[in-house]
């Protein structure tokens, strides 16, 4: 998800330098080296954002509602891949996340009613995995609490991956988040 605004950043963060390339690249590029499809979901297909992520090769679309909260920018994805085998929520400015993490989430969700969710010294983070079985209340959230009370509602089919990679709670929200902590590989 790129939809958000980055007000507490003071600017466009997803296209801030990071390493060889940008925040927001960074992200999806890990999520292209351990997913087979990836979809960028932006605020809006004229956007800088969209040029971005569409040139080096990602799906991209739009959400006009996204300003609302990324609830939204997530159902938005979700309708957009309907008939997926499952979906997991990554966000596009957490370049620090590993894909072998990456990869680890979506492994956990082993059935269309499974839930996973990237655990880090006993906190929870991102990326968050649900099965097929959830795509009508995906398709339903809204407002900025993304897919947070799904959680809660089907608590018992949550399977908490646990990694040593710092990256599942490490986001870019503030300039001084670009540095320091984890390295890049590009």
């Amino acid at each position: 998800m790129a939809a958000g605004q980055g007000r507490r950043f003071g600017g466009d963060k997803l296209v801030a330098p990071l390493g060889r390339s940008t925040v927001g690249l960074t992200a999806a590029n890990h999520l292209r080296d351990a997913l087979a499809n990836v979809l960028v979901v932006v605020r809006s297909l004229t956007d800088n954002n969209a040029a971005m992520f569409a040139a080096e090769g990602f799906e991209v679309i739009g959400c006009e509602r996204a300003v609302e909260g990324m609830g939204c920018s997530l159902a938005c994805g979700v309708r957009a891949s309907c008939g997926a085998e499952g979906w997991l929520i990554a966000l596009a400015d957490m370049p620090f996340l590993s894909p072998l993490t990456i990869a680890a989430v979506a492994q956990a969700i082993d059935d269309p009613r499974g839930i996973a969710v990237a655990r880090y010294a006993s906190r929870l983070g991102h990326p968050v995995g649900f099965g097929s079985a959830y795509q009508a209340e995906l398709e339903a959230c809204g407002g900025d609490r993304g897919a947070r009370d799904l959680f809660a509602k089907h608590a018992g089919q949550v399977t908490h991956v646990d990694v040593e990679d710092e990256g599942v709670v490490r986001d870019i929200d503030r300039r001084e988040d670009l540095t320091g902590g984890v390295g890049l590989s590009n």
